[in-house]
């Protein structure tokens, strides 16, 4: 029985996976240890299944120590719907933000929640817009409607990839 499972997480609002690092170094570092490798017991096998038990512990094996498992983050791209009015008012309200953590004055703090609130309505209108616009000039809508909805979910489907292998119930990774 083989039993895989794809490698996505999510962190807070930031995606990361796990992909191998595979470049030229690697890659020649795996062809050594395959080369080294004496086979005698995938050779000497009598059985099928043993013979490529054998094999695959193996192979697994340098392919685990010569391409290790790296964290990637997918990085949100800077969108165009955040302007520089907006980037301002966030600058706005971080230091409001900070003056209120020095002095619990209820005047500064009605002043932030009334800019916090504001700025948020700004920033969906202004994300709406965007969206709006880029669905608007494109060919096909629906397909840059979903690739939108999947980019701001962090849903990706190019970057899953195996996470573990299971064959009758033993894991090799």
């Amino acid at each position: 029985m083989l039993t895989v499972q794809f490698a996505q997480q999510y962190f807070k609002n930031h995606c990361f996976f796990y992909k191998r690092l595979i470049n030229q170094t690697t890659i020649n570092d795996f062809l050594f240890k395959l080369s080294h490798e004496t086979w005698a017991s995938v050779f000497e096998g009598k059985e099928v299944n043993t013979i490529f038990s054998s094999f695959l512990n193996i192979f697994l094996r340098y392919f685990y120590s010569s391409f290790p498992l790296i964290k990637v983050y997918k990085r949100p791209s800077r969108k165009l719907s955040i302007t520089s009015g907006i980037l301002t008012s966030c600058q706005r309200k971080t230091a409001l933000y900070v003056e209120l953590k020095k002095n619990n004055n209820p005047l500064i703090k009605k002043y932030f929640r009334d800019n916090c609130r504001i700025l948020s309505r700004v920033i969906h209108v202004a994300k709406k817009m965007e969206y709006d616009r880029h669905i608007l000039n494109s060919n096909n809508m629906m397909r840059n409607a979903w690739k939108l909805i999947n980019k701001e979910s962090c849903n990706d489907q190019n970057n899953k990839g195996v996470h573990s292998l299971n064959i009758n119930g033993m894991s090799n990774l």
